[in-house]
């Protein structure tokens, strides 16, 4: 084995040969910025720092479509703040609608819904599955990017909320 080092102003390089093996197969290269190593440790301090302010609370990335157990434990993540929409018509929502939900018809949505936060978890449903895949691909076409289809309102087993 040879040892071979550099010394330059602002870097040095140090390589460890394995002579019988060629430079392929046997080498090793280190380099050190001796004068660059405490600005780096700074800039990586100061990223992790501000990726730590602006992270804010866990928003989970919704499936395209979600079962009764994920739209439970959806709901209960308080810090991701989802949002359930009813997108039947307004005399289906007064029979009974899931605890929580707010009522905005498939056909209404491009016209009047209005969420700034573009990744806000997003599940909507209806009567049969049909609606809701409806007014899923126009929320993703208005460019949100975490909305859920949990289709048929009657796959919800809990108590439902009336007006």
């Amino acid at each position: 084995m040879s040892w071979t080092s550099f010394k330059g102003d602002r870097l040095r390089h140090a390589m460890l040969m394995n002579s019988t093996e060629g430079a392929l197969s046997g080498q090793a290269v280190i380099c050190i910025f001796p004068n660059m190593r405490k600005s780096l440790y700074t800039t990586v301090f100061l990223l992790l720092g501000l990726f730590s302010i602006g992270a804010g609370p866990k928003v989970p990335a919704l499936p395209p479509l979600l079962d009764e157990k994920g739209l439970i434990t959806l709901l209960a993540n308080k810090e991701a703040k989802p949002l359930l929409l009813d997108v039947r018509t307004q005399e289906e929502f007064a029979e009974g609608y899931i605890p929580g939900a707010l009522l905005l018809p498939y056909d209404e949505i491009a016209t009047r819904f209005k969420e700034a936060d573009k990744g806000r978890p997003i599940v909507v449903y209806c009567r049969s599955g049909r609606r809701s895949g409806i007014a899923r691909t126009t929320l993703m076409g208005l460019g949100f990017t975490n909305v859920s289809d949990f289709g048929a309102f009657t796959k919800w087993r809990g108590t439902l909320a009336t007006k």
